[in-house]
């Protein structure tokens, strides 16, 4: 079977990208200045709300439920620089 050199380096590109990891990190959505006492306040309260919820796992929902108390608390995820 013959393929085509560029059908495979457009399969090696692909791959490539799936396979990247992209690191997030939380800011402020008024784009304050992250104060790392604050933003770990706000991560283990958030993190008591999902153990009390009685989600045992993190998993897609324990995950929009962090993201969400994170949110309501000023702080948002974009992609690190």
């Amino acid at each position: 079977m013959h393929v085509p050199i560029s059908s495979l380096v457009l399969c090696a590109a692909l791959c490539g990208c799936a396979t990247q990891v992209v690191e997030m990190q939380w800011v402020q959505a008024d784009d304050k200045p992250v104060v790392p006492a604050q933003i770990e306040t706000a991560r283990t309260a958030c993190a008591n709300e999902i153990e009390h919820s009685g989600l045992t796992a993190m998993g897609p929902m324990a995950d929009e439920m962090f993201r969400a108390c994170m949110r309501e608390r000023g702080y948002i995820q974009q992609i690190s620089r």
